[in-house]
Protein backbone atom coordinates (compact mmCIF):
# COMPACT_ATOMS: atom_id res chain seq x y z
CA UNK A 1 0.00 0.00 0.00
CA UNK A 2 1.13 3.59 -1.08
CA UNK A 3 1.75 6.25 1.51
CA UNK A 4 -0.17 9.62 0.37
CA UNK A 5 2.72 12.14 -0.09
CA UNK A 6 1.14 15.50 1.29
CA UNK A 7 1.72 18.47 -1.00
CA UNK A 8 3.07 21.61 0.56
CA UNK A 9 1.68 25.00 -0.82
CA UNK A 10 4.10 27.72 0.07
CA UNK A 11 2.70 31.32 1.92
CA UNK A 12 0.88 33.55 -0.82
CA UNK A 13 0.22 31.43 -3.13
CA UNK A 14 -2.58 30.09 -4.52
CA UNK A 15 -3.60 26.41 -5.85
CA UNK A 16 -5.44 26.63 -9.00
CA UNK A 17 -8.24 25.39 -8.01
CA UNK A 18 -8.44 28.49 -6.02
CA UNK A 19 -7.46 30.67 -8.70
CA UNK A 20 -10.26 29.47 -10.94
CA UNK A 21 -13.01 29.70 -8.31
CA UNK A 22 -11.89 33.58 -7.40
CA UNK A 23 -11.69 34.38 -11.14
CA UNK A 24 -15.75 32.86 -11.61
CA UNK A 25 -16.59 34.62 -8.47
CA UNK A 26 -15.15 38.02 -10.09
CA UNK A 27 -16.77 37.08 -13.43
CA UNK A 28 -20.24 36.56 -12.44
CA UNK A 29 -19.43 39.90 -9.32
CA UNK A 30 -18.82 41.88 -13.14
CA UNK A 31 -21.37 40.35 -14.82
CA UNK A 32 -24.22 41.08 -12.40
CA UNK A 33 -22.63 44.67 -12.63
CA UNK A 34 -23.25 44.97 -16.33
CA UNK A 35 -26.78 43.41 -16.30
CA UNK A 36 -27.64 46.27 -13.48
CA UNK A 37 -25.67 48.86 -15.82
CA UNK A 38 -28.21 48.11 -18.54
CA UNK A 39 -31.19 48.09 -16.70
CA UNK A 40 -30.53 51.49 -15.29
CA UNK A 41 -29.49 52.96 -18.47
CA UNK A 42 -32.49 51.88 -20.11
CA UNK A 43 -35.07 53.44 -17.95
CA UNK A 44 -33.78 56.94 -19.21
CA UNK A 45 -34.16 58.75 -21.91
CA UNK A 46 -32.39 61.88 -21.82
CA UNK A 47 -28.79 61.48 -23.14
CA UNK A 48 -26.92 63.49 -20.45
CA UNK A 49 -29.09 61.86 -17.62
CA UNK A 50 -27.67 58.09 -19.33
CA UNK A 51 -24.25 59.82 -19.23
CA UNK A 52 -23.84 61.13 -15.85
CA UNK A 53 -25.63 57.88 -14.72
CA UNK A 54 -23.64 55.92 -16.00
CA UNK A 55 -20.44 57.69 -14.97
CA UNK A 56 -21.58 57.42 -11.49
CA UNK A 57 -21.88 53.45 -11.80
CA UNK A 58 -18.58 53.07 -13.31
CA UNK A 59 -16.90 55.63 -10.63
CA UNK A 60 -18.70 53.55 -8.06
CA UNK A 61 -17.89 50.03 -8.97
CA UNK A 62 -14.71 50.41 -10.13
CA UNK A 63 -13.65 52.91 -6.73
CA UNK A 64 -12.30 55.11 -9.07
CA UNK A 65 -11.04 59.02 -8.16
CA UNK A 66 -11.94 59.94 -11.56
CA UNK A 67 -14.16 58.80 -14.15
CA UNK A 68 -14.90 60.97 -17.28
CA UNK A 69 -15.99 61.23 -20.50
CA UNK A 70 -13.75 62.67 -23.65
CA UNK A 71 -15.60 63.50 -26.90
CA UNK A 72 -13.32 63.93 -29.80
CA UNK A 73 -13.51 66.82 -32.81
CA UNK A 74 -10.62 65.33 -35.00
CA UNK A 75 -11.40 68.00 -37.74
CA UNK A 76 -11.22 70.56 -35.41
CA UNK A 77 -8.28 69.39 -33.63
CA UNK A 78 -10.40 69.56 -30.23
CA UNK A 79 -11.22 67.58 -27.54
CA UNK A 80 -13.87 68.13 -24.47
CA UNK A 81 -14.67 66.90 -21.10
CA UNK A 82 -18.39 67.39 -20.73
CA UNK A 83 -19.38 64.80 -18.14
CA UNK A 84 -17.02 64.13 -14.76
CA UNK A 85 -17.22 62.51 -11.79
CA UNK A 86 -14.80 62.74 -9.47
CA UNK A 87 -13.75 62.38 -5.56
CA UNK A 88 -13.57 65.86 -3.38
CA UNK A 89 -9.99 65.68 -3.43
CA UNK A 90 -9.39 64.94 -7.16
CA UNK A 91 -8.67 68.39 -9.04
CA UNK A 92 -11.45 69.18 -12.00
CA UNK A 93 -10.69 68.47 -15.42
CA UNK A 94 -10.13 71.19 -17.70
CA UNK A 95 -13.14 71.94 -20.17
CA UNK A 96 -11.57 70.98 -23.04
CA UNK A 97 -7.94 69.99 -25.25
CA UNK A 98 -6.21 70.49 -28.65
CA UNK A 99 -6.10 66.92 -29.78
CA UNK A 100 -2.44 67.72 -31.46
CA UNK A 101 -1.12 68.22 -27.60
CA UNK A 102 -1.99 65.24 -26.65
CA UNK A 103 1.17 62.73 -25.49
CA UNK A 104 1.96 60.44 -28.32
CA UNK A 105 1.55 57.44 -25.76
CA UNK A 106 -2.51 58.57 -25.24
CA UNK A 107 -3.06 58.54 -28.89
CA UNK A 108 -2.72 54.76 -28.68
CA UNK A 109 -6.10 55.12 -27.06
CA UNK A 110 -7.97 56.09 -30.29
CA UNK A 111 -7.45 53.05 -32.17
CA UNK A 112 -7.21 50.68 -28.95
CA UNK A 113 -8.04 50.30 -25.48
CA UNK A 114 -5.16 51.47 -23.16
CA UNK A 115 -4.24 50.43 -19.84
CA UNK A 116 -1.60 52.67 -17.41
CA UNK A 117 -0.99 51.08 -14.11
CA UNK A 118 1.27 53.53 -13.01
CA UNK A 119 2.20 56.58 -15.69
CA UNK A 120 5.07 57.33 -13.20
CA UNK A 121 6.93 54.39 -14.02
CA UNK A 122 5.42 54.05 -17.53
CA UNK A 123 8.43 53.91 -20.27
CA UNK A 124 6.20 55.14 -23.25
CA UNK A 125 5.83 58.33 -21.31
CA UNK A 126 8.38 61.34 -21.33
CA UNK A 127 9.58 62.93 -17.76
CA UNK A 128 7.68 66.09 -19.09
CA UNK A 129 4.22 64.12 -19.52
CA UNK A 130 4.60 62.01 -16.51
CA UNK A 131 5.26 65.23 -14.69
CA UNK A 132 2.12 66.88 -15.86
CA UNK A 133 -0.59 63.98 -15.69
CA UNK A 134 1.04 63.65 -11.87
CA UNK A 135 0.26 67.21 -11.85
CA UNK A 136 -3.28 66.69 -12.55
CA UNK A 137 -3.28 63.95 -10.11
CA UNK A 138 -3.18 60.72 -12.23
CA UNK A 139 -1.27 57.71 -11.62
CA UNK A 140 -3.37 54.65 -12.66
CA UNK A 141 -5.06 55.04 -15.72
CA UNK A 142 -7.57 53.04 -18.23
CA UNK A 143 -9.17 54.32 -21.44
CA UNK A 144 -11.95 52.33 -23.40
CA UNK A 145 -13.00 53.86 -26.83
CA UNK A 146 -15.73 54.02 -29.33
CA UNK A 147 -14.93 54.26 -32.80
CA UNK A 148 -16.57 55.32 -36.21
CA UNK A 149 -14.05 53.16 -38.36
CA UNK A 150 -10.58 52.53 -37.74
CA UNK A 151 -8.87 56.19 -37.34
CA UNK A 152 -11.88 58.23 -36.04
CA UNK A 153 -12.13 58.05 -32.56
CA UNK A 154 -15.75 59.33 -31.13
CA UNK A 155 -15.27 59.59 -27.66
CA UNK A 156 -13.78 57.27 -24.48
CA UNK A 157 -14.55 56.77 -21.01
CA UNK A 158 -11.77 57.10 -19.05
CA UNK A 159 -10.96 55.40 -15.48
CA UNK A 160 -8.23 57.44 -12.90
CA UNK A 161 -6.24 56.09 -9.99
CA UNK A 162 -4.44 58.77 -8.09
CA UNK A 163 -2.64 56.21 -6.91
CA UNK A 164 -0.75 53.38 -8.99
CA UNK A 165 -3.35 50.43 -9.78
CA UNK A 166 -3.00 46.90 -11.36
CA UNK A 167 -5.98 47.21 -13.55
CA UNK A 168 -7.65 43.17 -13.12
CA UNK A 169 -8.29 42.10 -17.04
CA UNK A 170 -12.19 41.78 -15.65
CA UNK A 171 -12.55 45.52 -14.50
CA UNK A 172 -10.83 46.33 -18.46
CA UNK A 173 -13.74 44.57 -19.51
CA UNK A 174 -16.20 46.15 -17.68
CA UNK A 175 -15.32 49.63 -18.94
CA UNK A 176 -15.02 48.30 -22.53
CA UNK A 177 -18.44 46.85 -22.00
CA UNK A 178 -20.44 49.65 -20.19
CA UNK A 179 -18.31 52.17 -22.89
CA UNK A 180 -20.24 50.15 -25.49
CA UNK A 181 -23.58 50.52 -23.78
CA UNK A 182 -23.29 53.93 -22.88
CA UNK A 183 -23.02 54.24 -26.56
CA UNK A 184 -25.45 52.23 -27.14
CA UNK A 185 -27.90 54.03 -24.77
CA UNK A 186 -27.59 57.28 -25.75
CA UNK A 187 -27.73 56.62 -29.57
CA UNK A 188 -31.22 54.70 -28.53
CA UNK A 189 -32.38 57.53 -26.44
CA UNK A 190 -31.22 59.98 -29.41
CA UNK A 191 -33.19 58.07 -31.82
CA UNK A 192 -35.89 57.86 -29.47
CA UNK A 193 -36.29 61.74 -29.08
CA UNK A 194 -35.76 62.09 -32.84
CA UNK A 195 -39.02 60.01 -33.14
CA UNK A 196 -40.93 61.74 -30.47
CA UNK A 197 -40.09 64.92 -32.16
CA UNK A 198 -40.94 63.59 -35.78
CA UNK A 199 -44.70 61.98 -34.23
CA UNK A 200 -45.30 65.35 -32.15
CA UNK A 201 -44.70 67.29 -35.80
CA UNK A 202 -46.89 64.44 -37.56
CA UNK A 203 -49.49 65.05 -35.07
CA UNK A 204 -48.93 68.60 -35.40
CA UNK A 205 -49.21 68.96 -38.91
CA UNK A 206 -52.37 66.21 -38.60
CA UNK A 207 -54.21 68.24 -36.24
CA UNK A 208 -53.36 71.68 -38.54
CA UNK A 209 -54.71 69.77 -41.48
CA UNK A 210 -57.75 68.38 -39.36
CA UNK A 211 -58.55 72.22 -38.62
CA UNK A 212 -58.05 73.68 -42.17
CA UNK A 213 -60.39 70.94 -42.98
CA UNK A 214 -63.06 71.54 -40.38
CA UNK A 215 -62.46 75.20 -40.57
CA UNK A 216 -63.03 75.08 -44.90
CA UNK A 217 -66.51 72.74 -43.47
CA UNK A 218 -67.38 75.01 -41.29
CA UNK A 219 -67.31 77.88 -43.98
CA UNK A 220 -68.82 76.06 -46.53
CA UNK A 221 -71.78 75.14 -43.95
CA UNK A 222 -71.87 78.84 -43.40
CA UNK A 223 -72.30 79.92 -47.11
CA UNK A 224 -74.94 77.21 -47.41
CA UNK A 225 -76.96 78.58 -44.53
CA UNK A 226 -76.57 82.18 -45.66
CA UNK A 227 -77.72 81.45 -49.14
CA UNK A 228 -80.35 78.99 -47.89
CA UNK A 229 -81.27 82.06 -45.48
CA UNK A 230 -80.92 84.74 -48.48
CA UNK A 231 -83.12 82.63 -50.98
CA UNK A 232 -85.90 81.99 -48.06
CA UNK A 233 -85.65 85.74 -47.42
CA UNK A 234 -86.07 86.60 -51.43
CA UNK A 235 -88.86 84.60 -52.22
CA UNK A 236 -90.49 86.10 -48.86
CA UNK A 237 -89.88 89.40 -49.68
CA UNK A 238 -90.72 89.20 -52.88
CA UNK A 239 -93.83 87.67 -52.09
CA UNK A 240 -94.39 90.16 -49.76
CA UNK A 241 -93.44 93.27 -51.87
CA UNK A 242 -95.57 91.63 -54.99
CA UNK A 243 -99.22 92.88 -52.75
CA UNK A 244 -98.43 96.36 -51.95
CA UNK A 245 -97.17 96.52 -55.48
CA UNK A 246 -99.54 95.27 -57.66
CA UNK A 247 -102.16 97.63 -55.00
CA UNK A 248 -99.98 100.97 -56.00
CA UNK A 249 -100.03 100.16 -59.71
CA UNK A 250 -104.05 99.37 -60.04
CA UNK A 251 -104.50 102.50 -58.39
CA UNK A 252 -102.21 104.33 -60.29
CA UNK A 253 -103.81 103.06 -63.13
CA UNK A 254 -107.50 103.52 -62.23
CA UNK A 255 -106.39 106.90 -60.96
CA UNK A 256 -105.12 108.08 -64.25
CA UNK A 257 -108.51 106.20 -66.16
CA UNK A 258 -110.80 108.01 -64.36
CA UNK A 259 -112.44 111.49 -64.49
CA UNK A 260 -114.24 110.84 -60.82
CA UNK A 261 -112.44 113.42 -58.29
CA UNK A 262 -114.31 111.65 -55.42
CA UNK A 263 -112.95 108.13 -56.89
CA UNK A 264 -109.74 109.69 -56.89
CA UNK A 265 -109.22 110.94 -53.93
CA UNK A 266 -110.77 107.78 -52.32
CA UNK A 267 -107.96 105.76 -54.01
CA UNK A 268 -105.41 108.43 -53.00
CA UNK A 269 -105.91 107.67 -49.40
CA UNK A 270 -104.97 103.54 -50.31
CA UNK A 271 -101.13 104.84 -51.04
CA UNK A 272 -100.08 105.35 -47.10
CA UNK A 273 -100.83 102.00 -46.32
CA UNK A 274 -99.15 100.24 -49.43
CA UNK A 275 -96.45 102.63 -49.04
CA UNK A 276 -95.59 101.58 -44.96
CA UNK A 277 -95.87 98.04 -46.71
CA UNK A 278 -93.13 98.03 -49.04
CA UNK A 279 -91.35 100.62 -45.99
CA UNK A 280 -91.41 97.63 -43.63
CA UNK A 281 -90.50 94.50 -45.88
CA UNK A 282 -87.18 96.93 -47.20
CA UNK A 283 -86.37 98.00 -43.70
CA UNK A 284 -86.59 93.91 -42.87
CA UNK A 285 -84.29 93.41 -45.62
CA UNK A 286 -81.86 95.98 -44.51
CA UNK A 287 -81.58 94.59 -40.99
CA UNK A 288 -81.35 90.98 -42.31
CA UNK A 289 -78.39 92.13 -44.75
CA UNK A 290 -76.99 94.20 -41.83
CA UNK A 291 -76.87 91.27 -39.14
CA UNK A 292 -75.08 89.07 -41.89
CA UNK A 293 -73.09 91.38 -43.44
CA UNK A 294 -71.17 93.04 -40.23
CA UNK A 295 -72.00 91.35 -37.11
CA UNK A 296 -68.92 92.73 -35.43
CA UNK A 297 -65.96 91.64 -33.18
CA UNK A 298 -66.46 88.56 -30.80
CA UNK A 299 -66.68 90.20 -26.94
CA UNK A 300 -66.70 89.27 -23.35
CA UNK A 301 -70.35 90.36 -22.84
CA UNK A 302 -72.63 91.12 -19.65
CA UNK A 303 -75.85 90.13 -19.82
CA UNK A 304 -77.20 92.89 -17.61
CA UNK A 305 -74.97 95.72 -19.43
CA UNK A 306 -76.22 94.85 -23.26
CA UNK A 307 -80.07 94.63 -21.47
CA UNK A 308 -79.74 98.03 -20.02
CA UNK A 309 -79.35 99.28 -23.20
CA UNK A 310 -81.96 97.57 -25.02
CA UNK A 311 -83.87 98.98 -22.44
CA UNK A 312 -82.76 102.55 -22.99
CA UNK A 313 -83.52 102.30 -26.94
CA UNK A 314 -87.04 101.08 -25.95
CA UNK A 315 -87.95 103.49 -23.16
CA UNK A 316 -90.99 105.13 -24.24
CA UNK A 317 -92.68 101.44 -25.29
CA UNK A 318 -91.77 100.75 -21.58
CA UNK A 319 -93.07 103.72 -20.09
CA UNK A 320 -96.40 103.03 -21.93
CA UNK A 321 -96.84 99.36 -20.90
CA UNK A 322 -95.67 100.08 -17.64
CA UNK A 323 -95.07 95.96 -16.96
CA UNK A 324 -93.62 94.34 -14.29
CA UNK A 325 -90.02 93.18 -15.42
CA UNK A 326 -87.88 90.89 -13.16
CA UNK A 327 -84.54 90.02 -14.34
CA UNK A 328 -82.04 87.33 -12.61
CA UNK A 329 -78.63 86.86 -14.50
CA UNK A 330 -76.89 85.30 -11.35
CA UNK A 331 -76.87 81.70 -12.45
CA UNK A 332 -75.10 82.72 -15.42
CA UNK A 333 -74.47 86.72 -16.00
CA UNK A 334 -72.21 86.47 -19.32
CA UNK A 335 -70.68 85.70 -22.64
CA UNK A 336 -68.52 85.22 -24.98
CA UNK A 337 -70.43 86.64 -28.10
CA UNK A 338 -71.17 89.32 -30.83
CA UNK A 339 -72.66 92.54 -29.19
CA UNK A 340 -75.04 92.97 -32.32
CA UNK A 341 -76.65 89.56 -31.76
CA UNK A 342 -76.96 89.78 -28.60
CA UNK A 343 -78.64 92.96 -28.48
CA UNK A 344 -80.88 91.88 -31.21
CA UNK A 345 -82.51 89.05 -29.50
CA UNK A 346 -83.17 91.12 -26.64
CA UNK A 347 -84.52 94.00 -28.05
CA UNK A 348 -86.74 91.38 -30.30
CA UNK A 349 -88.01 89.10 -27.48
CA UNK A 350 -88.22 92.17 -25.57
CA UNK A 351 -90.28 94.52 -27.98
CA UNK A 352 -92.35 91.55 -28.58
CA UNK A 353 -93.31 91.00 -24.90
CA UNK A 354 -94.22 94.73 -24.98
CA UNK A 355 -96.23 94.89 -28.50
CA UNK A 356 -98.07 91.78 -27.57
CA UNK A 357 -99.24 92.35 -24.15
CA UNK A 358 -103.00 91.87 -22.79
CA UNK A 359 -105.78 94.39 -22.36
CA UNK A 360 -106.65 92.18 -19.69
CA UNK A 361 -104.05 92.00 -16.92
CA UNK A 362 -100.80 93.85 -15.98
CA UNK A 363 -97.68 92.68 -18.24
CA UNK A 364 -95.15 90.57 -16.78
CA UNK A 365 -91.93 89.86 -17.91
CA UNK A 366 -89.76 87.55 -16.40
CA UNK A 367 -85.90 87.24 -17.99
CA UNK A 368 -83.60 84.41 -16.68
CA UNK A 369 -80.33 82.92 -17.62
CA UNK A 370 -78.52 79.56 -16.72
CA UNK A 371 -76.07 77.23 -17.68
CA UNK A 372 -76.86 73.54 -19.25
CA UNK A 373 -74.33 71.67 -20.58
CA UNK A 374 -72.13 74.09 -23.54
CA UNK A 375 -75.41 75.86 -23.70
CA UNK A 376 -75.80 79.96 -22.17
CA UNK A 377 -79.46 79.51 -22.03
CA UNK A 378 -81.93 83.19 -22.00
CA UNK A 379 -85.20 82.28 -20.99
CA UNK A 380 -87.65 85.10 -21.50
CA UNK A 381 -91.47 84.68 -20.60
CA UNK A 382 -93.88 87.11 -20.41
CA UNK A 383 -98.22 86.79 -20.01
CA UNK A 384 -99.14 88.30 -22.68
CA UNK A 385 -101.67 87.94 -25.53
CA UNK A 386 -99.55 84.51 -26.45
CA UNK A 387 -99.85 82.54 -29.65
CA UNK A 388 -102.14 79.72 -31.07
CA UNK A 389 -98.99 77.38 -31.90
CA UNK A 390 -101.05 74.94 -33.82
CA UNK A 391 -101.86 77.49 -36.07
CA UNK A 392 -99.12 79.14 -36.38
CA UNK A 393 -96.15 77.32 -34.96
CA UNK A 394 -94.97 76.27 -38.07
CA UNK A 395 -94.70 79.26 -40.24
CA UNK A 396 -93.20 81.12 -36.64
CA UNK A 397 -89.73 82.27 -37.75
CA UNK A 398 -90.48 82.77 -41.27
CA UNK A 399 -89.88 86.35 -42.71
CA UNK A 400 -92.45 88.81 -42.69
CA UNK A 401 -94.97 86.35 -40.47
CA UNK A 402 -97.43 88.19 -38.73
CA UNK A 403 -100.17 86.45 -36.55
CA UNK A 404 -101.84 89.64 -34.96
CA UNK A 405 -102.91 91.89 -37.94
CA UNK A 406 -104.22 94.53 -35.51
CA UNK A 407 -100.39 95.56 -33.88
CA UNK A 408 -97.50 96.93 -35.87
CA UNK A 409 -94.84 94.97 -36.91
CA UNK A 410 -92.56 93.78 -39.65
CA UNK A 411 -92.57 90.04 -38.96
CA UNK A 412 -88.54 89.94 -39.15
CA UNK A 413 -87.47 89.71 -35.43
CA UNK A 414 -88.10 85.95 -34.66
CA UNK A 415 -86.47 84.88 -38.27
CA UNK A 416 -83.28 87.30 -37.16
CA UNK A 417 -83.41 85.52 -33.74
CA UNK A 418 -83.29 81.79 -35.16
CA UNK A 419 -80.79 83.02 -37.72
CA UNK A 420 -78.64 84.39 -35.10
CA UNK A 421 -78.85 81.84 -32.66
CA UNK A 422 -78.72 78.87 -34.95
CA UNK A 423 -75.66 80.05 -37.17
CA UNK A 424 -73.09 78.87 -35.00
CA UNK A 425 -74.95 75.75 -33.33
CA UNK A 426 -77.32 76.83 -30.70
CA UNK A 427 -81.09 76.87 -30.88
CA UNK A 428 -84.67 78.28 -30.00
CA UNK A 429 -87.54 76.91 -28.19
CA UNK A 430 -91.16 78.58 -27.75
CA UNK A 431 -93.67 77.60 -25.33
CA UNK A 432 -96.94 79.75 -25.55
CA UNK A 433 -100.50 79.23 -25.70
CA UNK A 434 -102.63 81.37 -26.98
CA UNK A 435 -104.95 84.02 -24.12
CA UNK A 436 -102.19 83.00 -21.59
CA UNK A 437 -98.21 84.17 -22.86
CA UNK A 438 -95.23 82.57 -24.26
CA UNK A 439 -91.92 81.50 -23.04
CA UNK A 440 -88.68 81.79 -25.45
CA UNK A 441 -85.58 79.58 -24.69
CA UNK A 442 -82.49 80.78 -26.25
CA UNK A 443 -80.00 78.07 -25.89
CA UNK A 444 -76.75 80.14 -27.09
CA UNK A 445 -73.62 78.75 -27.83
CA UNK A 446 -70.67 81.06 -26.79
CA UNK A 447 -68.32 82.33 -29.45
CA UNK A 448 -64.19 81.10 -29.79
CA UNK A 449 -62.25 84.48 -29.72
Amino acid sequence: MRKKIATKVKPGIKKPDEELKIDTSQQEHQQTFLLRFSDALRAENNPDAILNLALQMLFAHLKLDCCYIGIFHMEQDYGEFPYQVRTDTFPPLPKGVRLSDFPEALLKSFTSTLVMDDILNDNSLSDIDKQSFIALGYRGLAVATVRKGENNPLWSIVAVASQPRHWMPGEIRVLEEATERTWAAVERAKAEETLKKLNETLTLKKKEAEDALNKEKLINEELRRINQVMDTFIYSAAHDLKAPVSNLKLVTEVIAATDDKELKLQLLDQYPTAIKTLDQVISGLIRVLAIEKNPGPIKDLQFQAVFNKVSKELTNIITEADPKIQIDFSSCNSIIYIESYLFSIFRNTLSNALKYRSEERKLSIDIQSRYEGKYAVLTISDNGTGIDMKTYGKDLFKPFKRFNQQIEGSGIGLHLIKNIVTKNGGKVEVESQSGTGTTFKIYLVPYIK
